[in-house]
């Protein structure tokens, strides 16, 4: 007698230490959908269709008949921005709308739809830097060009062509010598290549070294005296840029208190806390900035400041408001960072996500660190006698730099576990993850926004046990394409979805390493809050459900709006206007470049539209020569 036993798989062996730290934020795949698709997707109530259908048509028959920019019409611009608050209170995925106006309708009402995504929904869209800036759509604007005239604001962040730098890493480019000063690693400044730590303005693309920035209200020169050395002044350098608001007619998060008006900035070097004394760490929005006597200051200590604030210009500047103990510096590192201080046997169990974000993320602090000591921002003291920046060791090592050391060594060697969404993505673009900076590299962002715009997705249905292949107590399996959910992604969806779709799809298990992509995605543009506020990460219950979006589409999502994206693209760069060519530029690198997830079709679209506008401005420049000569 022959007996065949099937034993059950134990799956236990392969699941990783990270995964019984994590936990859903929501249910598991409940009946309830996690989001809100677009009124434009598939499998929807006959009335949602009807409801939203006369929206495009409405807005297109305004933009093309209605000036909107115009002050001696203010009663038409108000009432048509009150039209505009109403429909996109009531349908927060109006920029679909727009955008179809943008590719389907006039060039007047595409140059209207542009200046209206570029007001609105400036962190998506982006802005120029070479053409006429797209004219700020609100009611107020319109006050102040009847009252004043067309004025740009005395600060350069109010400025339209306004930058939002942030610290960034230049993975090493192997291109041929035929792009050098053109690819989009290079300098704007000098134009070579930048390798290592630079600054880029997510919004526009423009990236520059660190020693060729020059920011006009990027940079600060302070001077400060020192007890010891009588009548004698030393200069801090600071270096800087203010945070982008949310809409172009927004105040920035500018908050008034005891004469001074802060503003929140992201710092690339390194600085102290003029409240606490402490060092403000983090790589992006580390803190405040007061536009009128330029002292720094952490968010939290200025709310518990309350009215003990000193006013503003009181204080006289001295080596202590740029001086730190070393060991201040060093616990106040430990405290901020505490959750990414590991040992080698920890970090083998992380995945390569979360080890390559904790790595990103300490790289990016310590040459923060490196250049507020080399620009006299920060200086660290020791044994009472501050450190000379110029020494080959100005600061002597401490948890920052091995950790860096250490989560670098790791990534490099090969053995941390891929998840199947990245490993695949970077199989079909020819990347290998040694060669891949995972914050760093733009087309991989657009993915991972991609994969959090995408519904849940129930292993438990397409990828059955072991122990049930030879079972027939399941028919759920063999009938599930009858309710199978939809894969069209979410346009309106919730914290908590956020965090379960970078732990399910991306292995970002452990609660920082999701903080920290969380929160970079959104310092980008690819991720807002409805509201307006800042995206935070909280595991607080009350902020799981806090409404999100990722205004217009992605070229990597499977929805019929990436249709609309392309047409928007080759409608732009087929305009006239310089202004709606850079828009429809815009368009393509930060929501549509070229990737190996696309299909032919889809390249050969967006190639067509780029050599189609190439051609006509040389066949327009060579008409334009010949026509004076």
């Amino acid at each position: 007698m022959v007996s065949i036993m099937v034993e059950q798989a134990d799956d236990s062996t392969s699941t990783m230490d990270s995964d019984t730290t994590w936990r859903r934020w929501s249910q598991a795949h409940g009946p309830t959908e996690a989001g809100t698709r677009s009124t434009s997707a598939p499998g929807q109530e006959l009335a949602i269709y009807q409801l939203s259908s006369f929206i495009p048509a409405l807005l297109a028959a305004i933009l093309e008949t209605v000036d909107i920019t115009p002050s001696s019409q203010l009663p038409v611009v108000h009432r048509f921005h009150r039209l505009l608050g109403r429909i996109i209170e009531a349908k927060p995925d109006a920029y679909l709308d727009i955008l179809a106006v943008a590719a389907y309708h006039s060039p007047r009402a595409r140059y209207s739809a542009l200046s209206v995504l570029s007001s609105y929904w400036p962190r998506s869209f982006g802005h120029l830097t070479i053409a006429r800036a797209f004219p700020l759509i609100s009611y107020s604007a319109s006050m102040t060009r009847a009252t004043q005239g067309t004025v740009y604001g005395r600060r350069s962040q109010e400025h339209p062509h306004a930058h939002q730098f942030v610290p960034w890493r230049f993975d090493t480019q192997k291109l041929p010598a035929l792009f050098e000063g053109i690819s989009r690693g290079d300098c704007h400044a000098c134009s070579k290549s930048i390798t290592g730590f630079g600054l880029l303005c997510p919004f526009c693309m423009t990236a520059v070294h660190f020693d060729c920035y020059d920011y006009p209200d990027g940079s600060q020169f302070s001077q400060y005296s020192v007890a010891d050395e009588g009548d004698k002044q030393r200069i801090a350098v600071y270096r800087f840029c203010h945070v982008a608001p949310y809409r172009r007619e927004a105040q920035a998060g500018a908050v008034t208190r005891g004469q001074h008006t802060f503003r929140p900035v992201n710092m690339f070097s390194l600085t102290l806390c003029s409240l606490c004394r402490q060092p403000l760490w983090g790589c992006a929005m580390q803190g405040v900035r007061c536009m009128t006597c330029k002292q720094y200051a952490h968010s939290f200590c200025l709310q518990r400041a309350g009215g003990s604030l000193p006013r503003c210009r009181s204080v006289a500047v001295d080596d202590s408001s740029v001086t730190v103990d070393y060991s201040v510096l060093r616990r106040s590192f430990l405290q901020h960072y505490r959750d990414l201080i590991m040992d080698e046997d920890e970090i083998g169990r992380r995945t390569y996500e979360e080890v390559s974000v904790y790595y990103s993320v300490l790289w990016l602090q310590l040459n923060i660190l490196q250049h507020g000591i080399a620009l006299g921002s920060v200086v660290v003291a020791e044994d009472g006698l501050p450190t000379s920046p110029t020494s080959e060791s100005p600061v002597n090592e401490f948890e920052l730099h091995r950790m860096v050391a250490l989560y670098e060594r790791h990534l490099t060697s090969g053995q941390l576990p891929v998840s199947t969404a990245l490993a695949d993505y970077l199989l079909e673009n020819g990347l290998r993850t040694p060669e891949m900076s995972m914050l760093f590299n733009w087309r991989v962002l657009t993915f991972l926004t991609s994969v959090v715009k995408a519904p849940a997705v129930d292993n438990s249905l397409t990828t059955p046990s072991a122990s049930n292949f030879l079972a027939v107590d399941r028919p759920d399996i063999l009938t599930a394409n009858a309710s199978e959910p939809s894969t069209f992604p979410y346009e309106i969806f919730t914290v908590a979805h956020i965090r379960d779709q970078l732990g399910d799809q991306l292995q970002l298990r452990a609660e920082p390493a999701a903080k920290f992509a969380l929160v970079h995605l959104a310092h980008l543009g690819f991720i807002q809050r409805l509201d307006g506020q800042p995206v935070s990460f909280d595991d607080a219950f009350d902020e799981r459900g806090v409404l999100c979006s990722s205004p217009l589409p992605i070229g990597l999502e499977s929805s019929p709006d990436v249709e609309t994206l392309v047409s928007s693209i080759e409608a732009c760069l087929a305009d006239l206007d310089l202004s709606v060519n850079e828009g429809g530029l815009l368009l393509l690198v930060r929501r549509f470049w070229p990737d190996g997830f696309m299909t032919d079709y889809a390249l050969r679209r967006l190639c067509a539209a780029v050599i189609s506008w190439a051609v006509s401005e040389v066949c327009y420049l060579m008409s334009l020569a010949i026509s004076y000569s």
